[in-house]
C-alpha cells in the first residue's frame, strides 16, 4: 500500500496533537509494558477525540496461568528471567480503563483457548511440540461455549469519556 504513510515511535509519546483520531487499535500490546498499561492508555486518550474508541486485546488471567510456579518480580529477576507480559481479569481491565478516562463497552469478546493454554503454561507447550495435530484440535476448543471466557484472551472496545 504505497499510498499509506507509516510511522514508528514510542506508544507512550505519539507524535500527534491532542484529539486527532476517532479510533486507536492495540492488539497484543498493553500487556507487554512492565510498568503496566496506564501510560499507554493515557496517551491513547490524549490522541483520541471525545467519544473516540480503543479496540484492544489482552491475555486473560486464568487458573492455568496462575500456577503454583508463579514467582515474584524480584525472584524472577534474580533467577535471570526477563519480563514478558501481564494477564488481566476483565474487572481489572475495566478499572484501569476507567482510571484512564475510558468506559469499557459491553460484550467483551473472548477467544483463543489455544493461546490461553500455551501462554504461561510450559507443560502444554512441551506436549504440543511433540504432538503437532494437538494445536489444530485445541483451536476447535474456541467453539465450546464459555471456554474461551475462562481460558483465552479478551478483546474489548472502550470509549473515551467526554
Amino acid at each position: 500500500a504505497p499510498e499509506l504513510d507509516f510511522l514508528g515511535g514510542d506508544l507512550r509519546r505519539l507524535p500527534f496533537p491532542d484529539d486527532s483520531f476517532d479510533a486507536h487499535v492495540s492488539f497484543g500490546v498493553l500487556e507487554h509494558y512492565e510498568q503496566g498499561p496506564q501510560e499507554l492508555l493515557g496517551e491513547a486518550r490524549r490522541i483520541l477525540r471525545p467519544g473516540g474508541l480503543v479496540l484492544a486485546s489482552v491475555p486473560q488471567e486464568n487458573r492455568l496461568r496462575l500456577s503454583p510456579e508463579t514467582i515474584s518480580a524480584d525472584e524472577a529477576r534474580s533467577g535471570g528471567y526477563v519480563f514478558h507480559q501481564y494477564y488481566y481479569r476483565e474487572s481489572d481491565m475495566q478499572q484501569m480503563l476507567g482510571e484512564a478516562g475510558f468506559e469499557m463497552l459491553p460484550d467483551v469478546h473472548h477467544y483463543s483457548v489455544h493461546h490461553g493454554l500455551t501462554d504461561g503454561t510450559e507443560w502444554y507447550s512441551r506436549v504440543e511440540s511433540k504432538l503437532g495435530p494437538l494445536r489444530r484440535a485445541t483451536q476447535l476448543l474456541d467453539f465450546v461455549p464459555g471456554l474461551a471466557a475462562q481460558v483465552g484472551h479478551m478483546m474489548f472496545v472502550a470509549a473515551r469519556k467526554r
